[in-house]
């Protein structure tokens, strides 16, 4: 039967319990109310054992989220370990940078710098732009990367498209990976226009003027 429920100011108000509709199909009801006002439905069972929540849920104790609607989960992923369970889903900016896999460059001045992610499960989608106006090279040595990925990759190789590269001083990042165990970096690499095989790009592909180097790129890769 329906049960009496009071307001947040003690008022009482409205039902909650087992809800029958005007031609009596029972539904599991779960309502509230806040300042003596009209009972609200917060979660639904229909007789199909169908559940309906009219706004946002929360899993893994984080609070629901106060637009729209969907569900929300922990700002720190709680992993599960079956592979059926969709256990995080996130959306976030980041910062790529340019950088090596050995003495990294004195400096590194930028134009243009900015990347978004969408991360689902173990999969992130990565977006990611950027443009040098300056860049030092001092004692830099080492293939070139990209650093500053949102999330750490797991050590499977993921490959990485280059949409639009222009201004650099040899020949222009075609593609990238993530590789060679747990990293946050994507090595570049391009086509040779010598004998056609990809090569890793070097520190001397990287131009030093203003507006040397600049990079469209985007991909999905395995989160650690």
């Amino acid at each position: 039967m329906p049960s009496t429920i009071l307001s947040d100011n003690g008022v009482t108000s409205g039902t909650s319990g087992l809800k029958s509709t005007g031609s009596n199909d029972g539904i599991l009801a779960l309502q509230t109310t806040t300042a003596g006002g009209a009972a609200t439905t917060a979660l639904t069972i229909d007789t199909g054992q169908r559940t309906k929540f009219p706004t946002t849920i929360g899993v893994g104790d984080a609070t629901p989220s106060t637009s729209g609607s969907g569900i929300s989960f922990p700002a720190t992923q709680s992993a599960s370990s079956n592979a059926n369970t969709l256990d995080d889903y996130e959306e976030g900016t980041w910062t790529p940078t340019l950088t090596t896999d050995g003495v990294d460059f004195t400096s590194v001045s930028y134009s243009l710098q900015n990347g978004d992610y969408t991360k689902v499960g173990n999969i992130c989608y990565v977006r990611g732009k950027l443009r040098t106006s300056a860049v030092t090279v001092g004692s830099a040595s080492g293939f070139v990367q990209i650093g500053g990925l949102p999330f750490t990759a797991s050590g499977s190789e993921n490959a990485i498209n280059c949409a639009y590269a222009v201004n650099w001083a040899g020949e222009e990042p075609l593609n990238g990976l993530t590789q060679g165990g747990s990293t946050t970096k994507i090595y570049l690499y391009y086509r040779s226009s010598v004998d056609g095989n990809s090569q890793t790009t070097a520190v001397a592909d990287v131009g030093t003027g203003a507006f040397a180097n600049e990079l469209y790129f985007s991909g999905t890769y395995t989160v650690a």
